[in-house]
């Protein structure tokens, strides 16, 4: 079946580049673009009006927690005092035995909500950093990874997964003081687990499922744990991600362990390569709150080619940024573009990777609009080694995201890849096709009733709340472990703890008072 796309601002991609072709043509064959361009000589089963939309490649999310997240509601808290810290266990609990804080059900809800949204706001591809079925102290069973395969392949997704894993647990102590458990034989498990996964589930749904190796972070798994994880990648042919330089603590930890950086280990150990991703690399030399170790992280990052995942929002809300983007490019590391948590929309993104930006480089101009959507498209093409996907071209894979820039909060209209960036949001998203299946229309993923999601959604993060308080480092109560904001009024929900508003405080009009 031939579907053609026209009249909009086609973003077609040629001599290693994206072009524009204003009121051009796009047209998809089956799983494939054909015709990038004016005038297409053949017909189309299928018609489609894009005149005031922006066409454009479906853009490629390389770090993203696909469900519903905790932890966005601590980022912005982990910094407002020892007993204020965000999510965290005791010693007692990362040692003992650990239950399950979601049930199976529950567990396949927070998936679909995660990856509708993701869909519906313009991921196309996306890259679960981590895997939830074995972060540890959720004390979920790696099959509920699986339940995420079996989604994607029910939306029509294109999905990396992996089981993380770790031999260092992290634990908080009843004084505040963060702390490493160094488990060799623990996370030598956790990797036999997630080759496992790899081995089963390498390629599922016609292809658009994947799965890749996925150590979590430098600073929780040991040199030989890392090292047997890159040997694994390379045998199983598939992409390894770790986070990495994501906190000033990790990179002092790593040194006060290793005398290098995290980016300099991983050199060390012959961990890096074009296969790599390194989630975040916010902290890596030349940082201005890192000291100088006398390591050129940026220049090992080239001469490797390894590629980063950038995720600008998370770390604003808690007051850091890269610094910059634009070095970063300037010293030919690939860079790509990732959501991390909730809300997981990558325009907004973007946005967000280009206004810092121009603030951490001081350059009015730089980064450009141009060099962050290519982050966002042929970046994160580049980090997973594809050329199938992250453009619109003959050939490639169609992946295609069609935005409308007609909503009035756009106004009008010179260079639609600045609009959108200066505008746009996920929201704004209007079709989404997959391997050229329209996978969101109308800005609604098909065949998901997005208003059960959100109930779902709801009762699943109470359920988080429930089991992070009952194995809080510091005993909070739910109250002090979420404290609600200044603006609480007294009542239902206040930190006092109340359940129940003053009965005197009721409207006449409520039954229960007539």
């Amino acid at each position: 079946m031939k579907t053609m796309i026209q009249g909009g601002w086609v973003v077609g991609f040629g001599d290693g580049t994206h072009r524009i072709w204003e009121n051009g043509q796009l047209v998809l064959e089956d799983d494939r673009v054909v015709f990038v361009g004016y005038g297409y000589p053949g017909r189309a089963d299928r018609v489609v009006d894009a005149r005031g939309k922006l066409v454009c490649p479906g853009f490629i999310n390389t770090h993203a927690h696909v469900g519903v997240e905790i932890n966005v509601h601590m980022v912005d808290r982990l910094r407002a005092g020892p007993r204020a810290r965000g999510l965290g266990v005791s010693a007692e609990y990362a040692l003992g035995e650990q239950g399950r804080s979601l049930s199976r059900q529950q567990m396949r809800a927070s998936a679909a909500f995660g990856l509708a949204q993701l869909l519906r706001t313009g991921s196309t591809t996306v890259i679960d950093a981590g895997g939830s079925g074995t972060i540890w102290w959720l004390g979920n069973p790696p099959e509920d990874e699986e339940m995420l395969v079996d989604v994607a392949g029910e939306m029509g997704a294109r999905l990396y997964v992996a089981l993380a894993f770790r031999d260092y647990k992290t634990v908080t102590h009843p004084d505040g003081r963060f702390d490493y458990l160094h488990m060799p034989g623990y996370g030598r498990d956790l990797l036999d687990q997630a080759i496992a996964f790899v081995e089963k589930y390498g390629s599922r749904h016609e292809d658009r499922v994947r799965a890749f190796i996925s150590p979590h972070a430098v600073d929780n798994n040991s040199p030989s744990l890392l090292s047997a994880a890159r040997e694994a990648a390379t045998e199983l042919r598939v992409p390894i991600e770790v986070h990495c330089a994501q906190s000033v603590r990790e990179v002092e930890t790593i040194f006060r362990r290793h005398g290098t950086t995290p980016v300099g280990l991983l050199h060390e150990i012959g961990f890096l390569g074009p296969d790599v991703i390194l989630g975040h690399a916010i902290f890596l030399s030349g940082h201005p709150v890192i000291a100088d170790y006398g390591i050129d992280d940026l220049a090992i990052l080239r001469e490797t080619g390894t590629s980063v995942a950038h995720s600008p929002l998370p770390f604003l809300r808690g007051g850091d940024i890269l610094h910059s983007l634009p070095r970063y490019i300037d010293a030919g590391v690939n860079v790509s573009v990732g959501t991390d948590m909730w809300p997981v929309d990558i325009i907004e993104e973007m946005r967000t990777a280009w206004y810092l930006g121009k603030v951490a480089s001081g350059e009015p101009d730089r980064p450009s609009a141009e060099e962050v959507f290519e982050a966002a498209t042929i970046g994160g093409a580049r980090a997973l080694g594809r050329t199938d996907i992250g453009r619109l071209a003959p050939g490639a894979k169609a992946d295609v995201v069609v935005i409308d820039l007609t909503r009035f909060h756009y106004g009008p209209i010179t260079e639609p890849i600045r609009a959108l960036l200066t505008s746009g949001r996920g929201e704004d998203v209007e079709r989404v096709f997959i391997d050229g299946r329209e996978v969101v229309q109308a800005g609604c993923v098909r065949g998901v009733d997005m208003p059960a999601l959100q109930r779902q959604a709801d009762e699943v993060m109470e359920a988080l709340i429930a089991a992070a308080v009952e194995r809080d480092w510091a005993g909070r109560s739910r109250a002090e472990f979420l404290p609600r904001g200044h603006f609480t009024s007294p009542g239902r929900g206040a930190l006092a703890g109340e359940d129940d508003q003053d009965e005197r405080n009721k409207p006449e009009s409520d039954p229960r008072h007539r």
